[in-house]
């Protein structure tokens, strides 16, 4: 908990994003004693809209938190379903619960850095497919231009769409599976975040139907910023 957070107010844009304080005099190697939260469970939208808060751009403030915590932090919650993400009583984004992380290596994180791009600006599935082969260890010679074509079946058809229309964590599992057609070892932590896609796209086609996360410049702007990454606590 205090990883996770440590590394997103060391970035500075997540005011809104809340993480429990651990009460270190009351906690042993048995027993977590943690700060109580009061609020609402992400999918209660029942209590939610009597609030009057701007849901949507509460939960774009969470995606991007995890998001930011994944690919620049390399330090990610892995386990964020409706009992784990709240809002606070004074609408905070609030992740509970971290018995489940997950981590990218640098290699990784920068793969990955690399290949959003290629995905999302250029349209350049010959790139993403490099660094597909990039990020594993390759069993065979590599069908660029074969699993770059592969890729693009899957990909051109949804871009642009709403997110409603789509399934972002269906699509990396997709992929994953191209990379395991080519004979590739992926990371498991793709895996671990591929299900958290799932997740937030079920939060958001219930609070931002029309919000499509991959042309989403506040989202995904920090991917682009060139700034120097900050990381407390790595060597966990």
């Amino acid at each position: 908990m205090e990883t996770f957070d440590a590394n997103l107010r060391a970035f500075g844009k997540n005011d809104n994003v809340r993480v429990p304080m651990a009460h270190w005099p009351l906690t042993t190697t048995r027993v977590l004693t943690m700060e109580r939260i009061h609020g609402y469970k992400i999918d209660d939208l029942a209590q939610l809209n009597t609030t009057g808060w701007d849901l949507a751009d509460a939960l774009k403030k969470g995606v991007r938190a995890w998001m930011e915590a994944a690919l620049e932090h390399g330090f990610f919650h892995g386990d964020v379903h409706a009992g784990n993400l709240m809002l606070d009583t004074d609408g905070n984004i609030t992740f509970l619960d971290f018995g489940i992380v997950g981590r990218l290596d640098p290699k990784t994180k920068e793969i990955i850095r690399h290949g959003l791009p290629a995905l999302i600006v250029h349209g350049d599935f010959q790139e993403v497919a490099k660094a597909i082969y990039e990020m594993g260890a390759v069993l065979k010679p590599a069908d660029l231009e074969q699993s770059a074509a592969d890729i693009a079946e899957i990909v051109e058809p949804i871009l642009g769409k709403p997110l409603s229309e789509i399934s972002y964590g269906q699509v990396l599992i997709d992929i994953v599976r191209i990379g395991t057609r080519y004979e590739v070892r992926l990371p498991r932590e793709l895996v671990l975040v591929a299900k958290q896609m799932l997740y937030f796209e079920r939060y958001a086609k219930l609070m931002a139907p029309d919000w499509n996360i991959l042309n989403d410049p506040d989202l995904i702007g920090f991917l682009f910023d060139g700034l120097e990454t900050h990381v407390v606590g790595e060597d966990l």
